[in-house]
């Protein structure tokens, strides 16, 4: 499938925001490739609108199906590069979900562990995901998607966090306060954002 860029904007680094024609948008890190460009010269991309690809004034040129096959499809801007690579292992099982809150973490006790919560809506229903990514693994490479991503509520979290905890992170830290603050702002009836 042939594809075009319709915006792109520089995110940090080598990093690129890029919206493509078909309305999905995805984080694009070019590092491993073109990370010996300084990054002032990085920034002056143009879109050729013509062939729907990126160029630079000296001549490099990526086409908008080369990016869109290594980029990570997202749904919101995170802050944690960690959280795009983790969701884009699983980005066919996307398909109609929004990202409501996302977190991740090295574990104090194994610096190998590296716990991830994602909460998430996708036809209707909220699901979350909690996994341990060990020593950078590709976490498509173990169990599957539906064993990783279980359905949830609100009112399920917040008895998590109150009593149980939520399993991948140790004690009441400041992650399980945040995700507490956000449950009791939000309204999942209409599906917001943060």
């Amino acid at each position: 499938m042939e594809h075009f860029i319709e915006q792109a904007t520089w995110k940090d680094g080598y990093r690129l925001l890029v919206r493509f024609d078909n309305g999905v948008t995805k984080t694009i890190n070019l590092e491993s490739e073109i990370g010996f460009f300084d990054l002032e010269y990085f920034n002056t991309f143009v879109i050729d609108q013509q062939k729907g690809s990126l160029i630079w004034a000296g001549g490099e040129r990526y086409t908008a199906d080369k990016l869109y096959e290594s980029g990570i499809r997202c749904r919101m801007d995170f802050d944690e590069p960690t959280i795009e690579w983790y969701l884009s292992c699983f980005d066919d099982h996307l398909d109609g979900a929004e990202v409501l809150f996302a977190s991740c973490c090295v574990r104090e006790s194994d610096h190998h562990l590296e716990p991830i919560f994602i909460l998430m809506s996708q036809h209707g229903r909220l699901y979350k995901v909690d996994d341990e990514i060990i020593d950078g693994c590709d976490p498509a490479c173990g169990a599957g998607w539906e064993q990783i991503r279980r359905e949830t509520s609100k009112e399920e979290l917040l008895q998590a966090i109150e009593h149980e905890g939520l399993g991948i992170i140790e004690g009441k830290d400041q992650f399980a306060e945040r995700l507490h603050q956000f449950l009791i702002s939000k309204d999942f009836t209409h599906e917001t954002v943060e």
